[in-house]
């Protein structure tokens, strides 16, 4: 049975176990996630809070978790049902739970700082102020002088023969 909005346990039994299934018996308590349990970022900040003791800075866990539930063509942009089986850190799992929630973070203070990744505005745009004198070179180069042409050689082993062969391929480029 899922209980809706909370966490659940899968109990695995190998094939060679010899157990009787009214033998088992379980108390599986359950924490809710609050504002959905299938949101990853939200997921990410109860991890963190939860087994980091960290405290989870609301701003950008609202706006992570805010893109985790966009919909698009009506279904949520990024949603998360994960068995932790694997043994891992706790570093480990938040990195893979950013993945999950489409974030960047950092630890500061004891806060976790989720950044979602989105496109944003532009905040700076180079110009020439920009660029220390004398630390950058441009020319124009004319289409005759681009290489058109690139012959590589690379050395592999070969399976077959069991010693080392080299392989020449050369690779056109299309210049307009």
């Amino acid at each position: 049975m899922l209980l809706s909005g909370y966490t659940y346990v899968v109990l695995r039994i190998e094939n060679s176990a010899n157990v009787k299934f009214s033998n088992i018996r379980a108390i599986i308590q359950g924490q809710p996630i609050v504002g959905g349990y299938d949101n990853p970022a939200r997921c990410m900040a109860h991890f963190a809070r939860t087994y980091m003791g960290l405290e989870v800075e609301p701003t950008g866990l609202a706006e992570t978790a805010s893109r985790c539930d966009e919909l698009i063509a009506g279904e949520k942009r990024r949603t998360l049902s994960l068995a932790m089986e694997k043994r891992a850190s706790k570093s480990d799992w938040l990195a893979t739970l950013s993945e999950y929630a489409g974030c960047y973070y950092y630890v500061a203070n004891g806060e976790l700082v989720m950044i979602a990744r989105k496109p944003r505005a532009v905040s700076h745009v180079i110009t020439a102020d920009d660029i220390i004198a004398d630390s950058v070179e441009l020319s124009r180069v004319a289409m005759t002088s681009v290489a058109n042409k690139i012959n590589v050689t690379y050395t592999k082993i070969n399976d077959e023969l069991k010693r080392w062969t080299s392989n020449k391929v050369n690779v056109e480029l299309l210049c307009d």
